[in-house]
């Protein structure tokens, strides 16, 4: 039988709209242009990688805009830029791992491992893939996984308690023998201060330093989160069932999932499927393409 590899984005995308997915994975399309929420996620993901690699975040940034299909160079961008810059200047100085007395143990690594049947046993035509963003051990020799977020708002407790992703890769962890003991959730906030009408980037940028020195418990926030027995059995079967979902039922658009509270990238292929729109807006890219070394 074939074999088939999911991801937590996948799963993701389908769960908010299948129409969305279907574009995706079956279409292969993605935006020629990313969202700007998306752009600020991965210039913070770029940065972080590199520092906790040992490397300059800074180059790193750089050689991640550098690598981009859409030139970042208009005043939108540069405002982005220097947004994500501010805040890990800030976060550095302030890095949690050091902070909680945790070490380094992995970053960005990939993953992939069979789903279980409901009697527990192994399926190689079932994948599940994915890349941690960090793994660190505390004092205790604990090994703890990190999810690095950037949002508008902070944490809530309850809802990272049933959090997907995350949930996922734990469970993905103990299928190759690693015993990682929680989540540590890892947020660098969205600035609540926007720029002025005449400020510059390097301006902006400035003024959101000083802003972040004066109230840094604003803009940084970590939270643990630990699964039970139960729990992680909940998780084996909600990872089957969706493996024998996805791509077999019914795709219809949701327009009260993520399009209705951030906008979606494919909302003009939803209003009008087209050659003209596919063309001008969006290209082919291989499903998870975000693995680099597991798919």
């Amino acid at each position: 039988m074939t074999q088939r590899t999911y991801t937590s984005s996948e799963i993701r995308e389908w769960k908010n709209c299948r129409l969305k997915w279907h574009f995706r994975h079956n279409e292969l399309l993605v935006p020629k242009r990313p969202q700007e929420a998306l752009s600020f996620g991965s210039l913070i993901h770029a940065g972080a990688e590199a520092y906790y690699r040992g490397n300059e975040w800074r180059l790193a940034i750089g050689q991640y805009i550098r690598e981009q299909d859409t030139p970042w160079t208009s005043e939108e961008s540069l405002f982005v830029i220097a947004t994500a810059c501010a805040l890990l200047d800030g976060y550095i100085k302030r890095d949690p791992v050091i902070r909680l007395g945790h070490t380094v143990e992995s970053v960005e690594r990939e993953f992939i491992v069979q789903l279980r049947g409901p009697a527990g046993r192994k399926y190689s035509r079932h994948l599940l893939a994915g890349k941690r963003d960090l793994g660190t051990r505390d004092s205790s020799g604990n090994l703890w996984l990190w999810d690095h977020k950037t949002a508008a708002n902070s944490l809530d407790p309850v809802k990272l308690d049933i959090d997907d992703q995350m949930s996922y890769y734990l469970w993905a962890d103990k299928q190759d023998g690693i015993s990682a003991c929680g989540i540590m959730y890892n947020l660098i906030r969205k600035p609540s201060i926007k720029p002025r009408k005449s400020e510059k980037p390097a301006e902006w940028g400035k003024r959101l330093a000083e802003d972040i020195e004066s109230r840094p418990e604003f803009y940084y926030q970590q939270e643990q989160i630990v699964k039970s027995r139960r729990q992680m059995a909940q998780i084996q079967r909600d990872l089957w069932n969706l493996a024998h979902e996805i791509g077999v039922a019914p795709i219809y658009r949701n327009s009260h999932g993520t399009c209705s509270i951030f906008g979606c990238a494919y909302r003009d292929l939803c209003q009008n499927d087209s050659a003209a729109v596919r063309s001008a807006k969006f290209k082919i890219e291989r499903p998870h393409s975000e693995l680099q070394e597991v798919v």
